[in-house]
């Protein structure tokens, strides 16, 4: 039997001792949801920290929302341990976030990791202004990572470039059954 636990909006208070308290607190009265729904709360990257820690000491959870939270570069660093260390989590979501915004250091870290990872199934970036620089960092991903079903990469500004770069890592890839990059400045004749 699967859990959820959603957080809608949570008001974490003014300063950010006081979000990081709540988060915690909210986070830790679910430590045994599988799935973990924090979509639209805002937690920004300092909350990818608070949910690092979490996911250290709790192992259960396999679904993670983390849709429309501000997520930029250092979020994206911290979330590239969760990737590395996690074995359980099969689904990831960061629509709507800053990650194009993101150092090339964060999404090579992140990307990186999830070569590595032998758990997540789905991913989603969608909507999230990633250029064509994520191109090789997908590419090398793509090349060593044996799980990774669906990468959902629409409506960002990959552009033929960064599409160029990431089907040459999906022809050494077998486990790739979905890959979506409609609404990304990609040529149709590229997406065929």
């Amino acid at each position: 039997m699967r859990s959820t636990f959603q957080v809608s909006n949570p008001a974490l208070g003014g300063d950010s001792l006081n979000k990081r308290r709540s988060l915690e607190a909210k986070l830790e009265a679910q430590r045994n949801s599988s799935m973990l729904n924090l979509k639209d709360c805002c937690i920004g990257d300092e909350g990818c920290h608070v949910l690092v820690t979490f996911m250290q000491k709790y192992t259960a959870v396999t679904d993670i929302d983390l849709d429309g939270n501000s997520i930029g570069s250092e979020g994206l660093t911290a979330l590239s341990q969760i990737i590395a260390t996690s074995s359980t989590l099969r689904s990831l979501s960061l629509e709507w976030n800053k990650i194009g915004g993101s150092s090339d250091q964060g999404m090579k870290r992140f990307f990186g990791a999830l070569g590595e990872n032998r758990s997540l199934l789905k991913l989603n970036l969608k909507n999230n202004e990633i250029g064509p620089e994520i191109g090789e960092f997908v590419a090398n991903c793509l090349k060593s990572n044996t799980v990774l079903e669906t990468l959902d990469l629409r409506y960002n500004r990959i552009g033929n470039q960064g599409a160029k770069a990431i089907l040459k890592g999906l022809n050494l890839n077998k486990t790739i059954t979905i890959l979506e990059m409609s609404a990304s400045g990609v040529s149709d004749d590229i997406l065929r």
